[in-house]
C-alpha cells in the first residue's frame, strides 16, 4: 500500500484538531500542533506535503508561522493554507503576502 501524503494541522483548539484529523486520515497521515512552535518541530522531523494553520494561535502565530516556513529553504515548497476566523480584507492580504498559498475563513464545513 502506498505512503498516504502529510498533512500538519496547527490550531491551538482540540475540537478542530479532531474533526480535521478524522475528516482528512482516511486520505492523508495526519499530524498535529497546537501552536506554531510545535509545528516548526514536526517539520524539522517529518516530511510534511502541507500546512494547514490558524492564524491566531498563542507562542507563534499562523502568520509567524507561515513567515517561517516560506522563508526557509528546505521547506519553503511546501504549501500553507491559513484558516481564520478574521475574515478582513487586510489579513487575507497580510497571510498571501507571507506566501500563503490559500485561505480559508471560519467556519466551515
Amino acid at each position: 500500500m502506498p505512503m498516504l501524503p502529510t498533512i500538519l494541522i496547527v490550531d491551538d483548539s482540540d475540537e478542530l484538531l479532531e474533526f480535521l484529523e478524522r475528516t482528512l486520515s482516511s486520505r492523508y497521515q495526519v499530524k498535529m500542533a497546537t501552536n506554531g512552535e510545535e509545528a516548526l518541530a514536526i517539520l524539522r522531523q517529518e516530511a510534511i506535503q502541507l500546512v494547514v494553520s490558524d492564524v491566531m494561535m498563542p507562542v507563534l502565530d499562523g502568520f509567524s508561522l507561515c513567515r517561517l516556513i516560506k522563508s526557509d529553504l528546505e521547506h519553503s515548497h511546501i504549501p500553507v493554507i491559513l484558516l481564520t476566523a478574521k475574515n478582513t480584507i487586510q489579513s487575507k492580504v497580510e497571510g498571501l503576502e507571507l506566501g500563503a498559498d490559500a485561505y480559508i475563513e471560519k467556519p466551515f464545513s
